[in-house]
């Protein structure tokens, strides 16, 4: 036998076992193995989700419908100085003044700081879209938007502080015995940024750039929930 002739048998031998061993694949075999996801989240809440390293999934993140919970989670009561600083994040956290708060009743005792105020993304007009919406600009002076104008208001006149409601999201001047918070108070900040985790079977809770938000999953598709994969990834799917 020639070396071509002994070649031949031993091409075939070594296509025969890459078939049987499945070493060539077509376009047509199955996908690579998922992390397995289980409904729920090991941590239910944002400390125990930093703990444990939960991260928020791209279904989630990319939900076009999520409710702002404002810069704290986890805790109620009325924060000194609480609240996101500067009116476009106030505006994404949804933070308020009501229209019987202390700020507005005492606007004419308010710095008038004219129709627009400065912002890092630029000046913020007072229109319709941001009526009402209030920050604590620090820990004792409240901005809010009324009638076409931003006010501030140094809180001390009224024997206060500026604060935000952490259940309402109201931001007003409150007296000092009436700052108290409860419970497991986590802020989105810098150490927080894209913890997630699962508040029920239904609801993600994720921080992003300094806010939180709640996602319902089955909104995003029927039949949806918010689980953990194995690589602690808090996302929707089924």
């Amino acid at each position: 036998m020639n070396r071509t002739n002994r070649t031949i048998p031993l091409l075939s031998a070594m296509m025969l076992t890459l078939l049987v061993s499945g070493g060539c694949s077509s376009s047509s075999g199955a996908a690579a193995a998922k992390p397995t996801a289980k409904k729920g989240s090991t941590a239910s809440s944002a400390t125990a989700a930093k703990t444990s390293g939960q991260k928020v999934g791209a279904t989630a993140k990319a939900a076009k419908t999520k409710t702002a919970k404002g810069s704290s989670v986890g805790g109620t009561g009325k924060q000194k100085g609480g609240g996101l600083r500067g009116p476009t994040a106030a505006k994404t956290a949804g933070q308020k003044a009501s229209s019987t708060s202390k700020v507005i009743v005492n606007v004419s005792k308010a710095t008038d700081k004219g129709a627009t105020i400065p912002d890092t993304s630029g000046n913020v007009t007072c229109g319709a879209d941001n009526e009402l919406e209030a920050f604590c600009a620090d820990d004792t002076n409240v901005t809010v938007c009324s009638a076409g104008h931003w006010y501030t208001l140094d809180c001390t006149t009224l024997d206060g502080f500026c604060g935000e409601d952490l259940a309402s999201l109201s931001v007003d001047c409150y007296a000092a015995a009436d700052l108290v918070v409860t419970g497991d108070v986590q802020t989105c900040d810098a150490s927080t940024d894209g913890v997630a985790y699962c508040s029920d079977d239904d609801h993600e809770v994720y921080c992003d750039q300094g806010t939180w938000y709640e996602v319902s999953c089955s909104a995003i598709q029927a039949g949806d929930y918010c689980g953990e994969d194995d690589s602690h990834v808090i996302d929707c799917g089924q």
